[in-house]
C-alpha cells in the first residue's frame, strides 16, 4: 500500500504537468558515452554491468558528492562510518576494515582516472562533472591497483579550446543552507584553454545534542569549500596535456550524529551525547594527464598524488557509557599521501583485434595516531595524560606513559603502515564475425604492505613486512541478436590483498590476514528498441567469494583484528530501463535482488560481547560459527525509480522530475545480535522542479524538495570494534527545501 501510494503521487504530478502546456518532442534516449574499458564507447554497447549519471541527474536528486550515490546504481550501498568515513559496497561486496590502517576498499574509486587509495578522501563534493560511471563486478584487469566490488570513475569536464563560457548556481535552503557554485572556461590562446570550478557548502546541523553539558548542541552542519582547475594544452591534433588540480576543506564543524541504538530519547534527530566533537579535514588531488594519438594506439599517462589530513575528536560511548557508566572520549589524526603512475596503450586500429596494454605504480603512506579515555576516576574530565590532550602535543605523542595510574588513556595507537604496488595488464576483444566477438585479459600485481605499529606505550613497536602476488583476469563472449540487442557472458576474477594486525600471541586471529580473492560469473544483455524510445540493461551473476576480510575479536585480549571469511557466495540479478512514455514525459529505473550467504565454517568473536571481559577462557564461550550470516550491505531487494516530465509553457520551459528510491534492511557486519546488526531499510521521495524562462534561455530556477516526506530514514548502523563497543546509527537528511538559480554564459 506505501508503494502504491508513492507511485500515484508520481503520476498524479506527471499529468498535472501533462495538461499544463506542450510536451517538448524527443525522439529517441540520449546515447551517453563512457571510458569503462579506457576507450570511448555507448553505454549500450559495454559488456559490463554499468550506471551513468549524468550532471541533469545529480542536480534535480540534489547528489553532492558520494554518500548520496548509495542506491542510486543498482547494488550499490555507501554507508557512513564513524561519522566521516565511507565505505562502498557492490553487490555485498564491501569495506569491513575500516578501522584498520593496512584495510584498502573493495569498491575503487577514481577520479579523472587517478586511483583514490585513501577513502577518507571521499567526502570531495562533486561539481562541473560530466559523468559518473559505476561499474559493478570484480574490475581485476584494466582499472586501479585491482578491485573486488567494483568501480565508481569520476569524470570532471575538461577544457575547451576557443571558447569562453560559464556558470554561476546559488542555492538556498532551509536549516539556512547556502551554496554558490561557479565553473569558467577561459581560453588562453589558440593551444591553451584553462577551466576552473568552485564551491561552498554550508548549513546548520540537522540534529543535536539533548541533556548534559552540551544540550542544544547543533551536529551534523556543513562548513565545505572546493575548488579545482584544469589547463589544456593541446598544440596538435595528436597530443594534449591536462594539469588539473583539486582542493577540498571541511572546515572544522561538529561531529556527525552518530546515535546508540539504546538512546531512548525519542525523535532520531536529539542525541544523548555528552562531548559535543570536532571534525577537521583537507583533501588535495594533483594530476598531470598526457596523451598521444598516433595511427597506430592512443597513449596515456596519467600521474597523479593524493595527499588528506583529518583530525577527529568525538564521544567515543556515543552518549551510553558501558563500562560502570564511566564516559568515553577519543581523538585522531589521519594523514595520508598517494602517487601513482599508469600508462596504457589503446589500439586505434580497424582491423579485427581492438586491444590495451598498460602498468600501474602506487606508493601509498599513511599515518594514524588515535588515542581513548576512559573517566576511570569519575572526575568529568582527561586527568594528567598531556596538558594539550585535544592538541598538537596530544597528537604528536608516542603514545608513552600508557599504563601510569596517574592518567587515564585506555588505548592508545600511532602507525605509520605502507602499500607499494605495481601491475602490468593486457586486454583484448577479437571480431570473430560481425556479430560475435571474445574477450580476454590478463593482469599480474605484486603489493608490498609494510608498517610500524606502536601501541599501548610499546617502543619501537611491531613491524611488518608482506608481499602478496596474484594474476587476474577477464574472459568474455559478445553476440549482437539483430539490430538492438547485444547479450554478454563473462568470467572475472578480483583480488584484494591482506592486512597485518596489532597482535603479538593471538588464539584464533591470525598476525596477517590472507587476501581475498572473487570468481564472478556474470550473463547479461542491452537493448535499444522502440525506436530508440526504450533503453533495457538487464543481468545475472554468481559469485565464489574467498577469505573476505572482516573484524573480529580473539579469545587472549587486545589481539583482535581482521579476519577472513574462508568462503561466500553471491547470487542476484538487476535490471536497469529508460523510457519514453510518450513527449515529454519519461521513466528511469533500476532494481536489484541479491542472496548472500557465507558458505563455510568459522569461529568468531564478537566484540560487543566480550567488551570489558579480559578473561581468555570466558570470551571463548562467546565464539560463534558465522557459517550462513549474509554479507554484510547486501540488501535482497532494493530500487530506484523517477519520472520525468518537460512541458513547453508560455513562461517557458518547464522540467520536472520526481524519484522513489526503496532499500530493503541488509545485515550491518557478519555477526547475528539482533538488532545491533540490522540495518532498517527506508522509502525516500525527492521532487524537482526547475524552469528556463522563454526570454531568458540562460537563466534557469529551480525548486527541490529533498526526503519529502521526511522519513527518519537510517542510513548505516556501526559497531567501533575497539574501546567501549559501541553500536550507533546515522542517519539520512531530513526533508530540505532548496531554491536554486543558475545562470549560463
Amino acid at each position: 500500500m506505501k508503494y502504491r501510494t508513492k507511485f500515484m503521487l508520481c503520476m498524479l504530478q506527471a499529468a498535472f504537468f501533462m495538461h499544463s502546456g506542450a510536451a517538448l518532442a524527443q525522439t529517441g534516449i540520449e546515447e551517453i558515452v563512457v571510458t569503462a574499458q579506457k576507450r570511448a564507447e555507448s553505454l549500450a554497447d559495454v559488456p559490463i554491468a554499468i550506471t551513468a549519471l549524468t550532471p541533469d541527474e545529480l542536480d534535480s536528486d540534489n547528489i553532492k558528492n558520494v554518500v548520496e550515490l548509495s542506491s542510486r546504481a543498482p547494488g550499490l550501498i555507501i554507508a557512513k562510518h564513524e561519522g566521516f568515513s565511507r565505505s562502498a559496497a557492490i553487490r555485498g561486496i564491501g569495506y569491513e576494515t575500516t578501522q584498520n590502517i593496512s584495510g584498502i576498499p573493495s569498491v575503487a574509486f577514481h577520479i579523472d582516472g587517478v586511483f583514490i587509495a585513501d577513502p577518507n578522501a571521499l567526502n570531495l563534493d562533486f561539481i562541473d562533472v560530466d559523468r559518473i560511471e559505476v561499474l559493478r563486478g570484480p574490475q581485476g584487469t584494466v582499472f586501479g591497483q585491482n578491485s573486488t566490488g567494483g568501480t565508481i570513475n569520476v569524470v570532471n569536464m575538461a577544457p575547451q579550446l576557443n571558447e569562453f563560457s560559464g556558470r554561476l548556481d546559488m542555492a538556498v535552503g532551509n536549516y539556512e543552507l547556502i551554496q554558490p557554485r561557479a565553473t569558467i572556461n577561459v581560453p588562453l590562446g589558440e593551444t591553451v584553454a584553462l577551466r576552473a570550478s568552485g564551491t561552498y557548502l554550508k548549513h546548520d546541523g540537522f540534529s543535536e545534542i539533548t541533556g548534559g553539558p552540551q544540550d542544544g548542541y547543533r551536529l551534523d552542519e556543513e562548513d565545505n569549500s572546493q575548488f579545482q582547475a584544469k589547463l589544456l594544452w593541446q598544440p596538435s591534433d595528436n597530443f594534449a596535456a591536462t594539469l588539473s588540480g583539486t582542493n577540498f576543506s571541511i572546515n572544522n564543524v561538529s561531529d556527525r550524529a552518530q546515535r546508540h541504538v539504546d538512546d531512548d530519547s525519542g525523535d532520531i534527530r536529539d542525541v544523548q551525547q555528552d562531548t559535543a566533537g570536532e571534525y577537521d579535514s583537507d583533501s588535495r588531488i594533483l594530476s598531470l594527464t598526457l596523451e598521444w594519438v598516433t595511427p597506430m594506439a592512443t597513449i596515456k599517462s596519467i600521474t597523479g598524488y593524493v595527499e588528506n589530513d583529518q583530525f577527529t575528536f568525538h564521544d567515543s560511548d556515543r552518549g551510553i557509557p558501558r563500562f560502570a557508566g564511566l564516559k568515553s572520549d577519543s581523538i585522531s589524526t589521519r594523514d595520508s599521501e598517494t602517487w601513482t603512475q599508469e600508462i596504457n596503450i589503446v589500439s586505434n586500429t580497424e582491423g579485427a583485434l581492438d586491444w590495451i596494454l598498460g602498468g600501474f605504480y602506487m606508493d601509498y603512506e599513511k599515518k594514524v595516531f588515535f588515542d581513548d579515555y576512559v573517566d576511570g576516576r569519575g572526575g568529568g574530565a582527561v586527568d594528567n595524560v598531556l596538558s594539550g590532550w585535544k592538541g598538537p602535543a596530544q597528537v604528536s605523542s608516542d603514545c608513552q606513559g600508557f599504563g601510569n595510574p596517574t592518567n587515564e588513556r585506555s588505548f592508545c595507537v600511532n602507525t605509520l603502515g605502507g602499500r607499494e604496488s605495481w601491475s602490468i595488464y593486457g586486454q583484448g576483444t577479437y571480431h570473430l564475425t560481425e556479430a560475435l566477438r571474445l574477450t580476454g585479459g590478463i593482469r599480474y600485481t605484486e603489493d608490498n604492505l609494510s608498517a610500524v605499529v606502536r601501541s599501548f606505550g610499546a617502543d619501537p613497536g611491531i613491524m611488518y613486512d608482506e608481499h602478496d602476488s596474484e594474476v587476474t583476469g577477464k574472459a568474455g563472449v559478445e553476440l549482437d541478436i539483430g539490430e538492438p540487442l547485444m547479450v554478454y557472458f563473462s568470467w572475472t576474477r578480483g583480488f584484494k590483498p591482506g592486512v597485518n594486525n596489532l597482535s603479538t600471541s593471538p588464539v584464533l586471529v591470525p598476525q596477517l590476514s590472507k587476501a581475498e580473492k572473487v570468481d564472478a560469473f556474470e550473463i547479461g544483455a542491452k537493448g535499444r528498441f522502440m525506436q530508440d524510445r526504450l533503453q533495457v540493461f538487464a543481468s545475472a551473476f554468481y559469485y565464489e567469494y574467498k577469505n573476505m576480510l572482516f573484524l573480529t575479536e580473539d579469545p587472549a585480549p587486545f589481539q583482535g583484528g581482521v579476519d577472513n571469511a574462508p568462503k561466500s557466495e553471491v547470487l542476484g540479478a538487476e535490471l536497469e530501463l529508460e523510457m519514453l512514455l510518450a513527449d515529454g514525459f519519461s521513466i528511469d529505473a533500476g532494481f536489484s535482488f541479491l542472496d548472500t550467504e557465507i558458505t563455510a565454517d568459522k569461529q568468531a568473536l564478537d566484540p560487543v560481547l566480550v567488551a570489558g571481559n579480559f578473561d581468555t577462557s570466558a570470551r571463548s564461550g562467546f565464539l560463534q560459527n558465522i557459517n550462513g550470516n549474509p554479507l554484510p550491505k547486501a540488501p535482497d531487494f532494493s530500487m530506484n525509480v523517477s519520472l520525468n516530465y518537460a512541458v513547453d509553457m508560455p513562461l517557458g520551459e518547464l522540467n520536472s522530475r520526481l524519484s522513489f528510491t526503496h532499500r530493503d534492511s541488509f545485515a550491518s557486519r557478519v555477526f547475528s545480535s539482533g538488532r545491533l546488526d540490522d540495518t532498517p531499510g527506508y522509502d525516500l521521495l525527492n521532487a524537482s522542479i526547475d524552469l528556463t524562462p522563454a526570454n531568458y534561455p540562460n537563466v534557469n530556477l529551480g525548486l527541490l524538495v529533498i526526503n519529502l516526506t521526511d522519513e527518519e530514514a537510517v542510513n548505516s548502523r556501526w559497531t567501533n570494534n575497539y574501546g567501549v563497543q559501541s553500536t550507533s546509527e546515522e542517519f539520512v537528511a531530513p526533508r530540505q527545501f532548496i531554491g536554486r538559480v543558475s545562470y549560463s554564459f
